[in-house]
């Protein structure tokens, strides 16, 4: 099967938010963005993965505001962004950009944030979805230690205001143990992930 064109070109890149733009655009974990931009840094060795990675000068970040992945994966494609020469971002939120949505879509990806590397003429380097590996591998772990979660889910007896109340509560649970756990080794592996994507884009 061919696979579609992306749709992107220089002119289509300028309609894109800066990285300020994004933020200030922000209804939805607008605080805990800003404090992991300020709190993010990549450690030296997370920085050498990234030597000689040059090829891209293009990131675009796919996502939408209330994105849970995003808040922990856009702030370290940020200091990877710092950490290459001469590299631009642009973000578009996902429920406005129907031709793009529907791009990812056609190559079977359904979930956020999409980062997809560009070189200087808008042709792909490579897709990266969602969070890493390691990431997937800890959220499964975490469901499992977690069953109250399905249980309020299902649960008859509460009204959807209990119920939503509840969930909100594990969720600000789960994303506090998540961004620990980034501090731990996930963010090692996002970088890891994106180095070797770069590398293996590379002419």
């Amino acid at each position: 099967m061919v696979q579609p064109a992306l749709p992107m070109s220089p002119e289509k890149w300028e309609t894109g938010l800066n990285l300020d733009q994004f933020v200030l655009r922000m209804k939805h974990k607008a605080e805990d963005m800003r404090r992991r931009l300020a709190e993010v840094t990549l450690t030296p060795a997370q920085r050498g993965m990234l030597t000689g990675l040059n090829r891209a000068a293009h990131v675009l970040v796919m996502t939408e505001d209330w994105c849970g992945d995003s808040l922990m994966n856009v702030p370290i494609l940020v200091r990877v962004v710092d950490s290459i020469p001469g590299m631009d971002m642009r973000f578009f939120i996902r429920h406005e950009c129907a031709d793009l949505r529907l791009y990812y879509e056609e190559r079977g990806i359904h979930t956020i944030p999409v980062f997809t590397f560009l070189d200087k003429k808008f042709e792909e380097i490579g897709t990266w979805v969602e969070r890493p590996q390691a990431a997937h591998l800890w959220r499964q772990a975490w469901l499992a230690r977690h069953p109250e979660r399905d249980a309020i889910q299902c649960d008859p007896t509460l009204t959807e205001d209990e119920r939503r109340a509840r969930l909100q509560e594990i969720a600000q649970i789960y994303q506090k143990e998540m961004e620990e756990q980034y501090r731990r080794e996930l963010q090692t592996a996002t970088v890891a992930e994106l180095a070797r994507l770069l590398a293996a884009g590379r002419e």
